[in-house]
């Protein structure tokens, strides 16, 4: 019999690869572990987006201010953050890359658009309907579920952190050696590396999946670069912790 879960999380990606979908999810199963301890992650329904969202959002397309999709993409995520089915709340994961080094995080335009193409639209669809219900307070805590996940330079940023299963991966080069020796010994350096995917070319992103499997979290978190500001931000989620602890109590 399927666990009954103590939440929903509709996850959104840029990336079109076809494992796309279980990278990101094995990513957010290992920092929900971080949030609340022992998180039970069999308790969390991981929605696939749909091939109208996916069309929104592979390949950058959903800062496109033109594109069609992107009306009905605003109201499936605010309708999910409305989310309330059988005391099981609705969250939303929403991944884009910052697409700079993590020190040039300023330069990134990534995030304005995002603001402006996802967030200000959002919000204004849920003011509109928790108007009409009378519950307008619940604004704040209702756009907290929309959980914003933004590596920089990009995703395999943070799934480079498994160093032990890349140099499995890597084709064994003196240069590639060196780096990763250079990333073990100080992972921070991981967020300032441009295009990390190009830099480990031998590898790039065919293991994407693969690698978030082994996602050391503590270890990317003590980096204190973009995968612990993405913590530390979902930490201020109050909705989503009390959900997470709420998986402790059916095992």
């Amino acid at each position: 019999m399927a666990a009954t879960p103590a939440l929903s999380v509709l996850v959104l990606t840029e990336d079109s690869a076809q494992d796309a979908h279980t990278t990101v999810v094995n990513l957010l199963k290992k920092t929900f572990g971080i949030l609340v301890s022992g998180t039970g992650t069999h308790r969390i329904a991981f929605e696939p987006q749909s091939e109208r969202e996916h069309r929104a959002m592979h390949g950058n397309r959903w800062k496109d201010r033109t594109l069609r999709e992107l009306v009905d993409l605003r109201r499936t995520i605010a309708t999910k953050l409305l989310e309330d089915e059988g005391e099981v709340p609705g969250f939303v994961a929403f991944h884009f890359d910052g697409d700079r080094p993590w020190n040039k995080r300023a330069e990134a335009e990534n995030p304005a658009l995002f603001d402006e193409r996802i967030i200000t639209p959002v919000k204004q669809l849920l003011t509109g309907k928790l108007t009409l219900a009378g519950r307008e307070e619940e604004l704040g805590r209702r756009m907290k579920r929309l959980l914003v996940i933004v590596p920089y330079y990009s995703i395999e940023a943070w799934l480079f952190q498994n160093i032990d299963a890349l140099r499995q991966l890597c084709c064994g080069s003196a240069a590639h050696g060196e780096l990763l020796a250079e990333w073990q010994t100080n992972r921070a350096t991981l967020d300032e590396t441009w295009k990390p995917k190009d830099t480990m070319f031998c590898v790039g992103s065919t293991h994407n999946a693969t690698l978030s499997k082994g996602f050391p979290a503590d270890e990317a978190f003590g980096a204190k670069a973009s995968y612990a500001a993405v913590v530390e931000d979902l930490l201020q989620a109050g909705d989503l912790l009390a959900a997470l602890e709420r998986t402790l109590e059916f095992k």
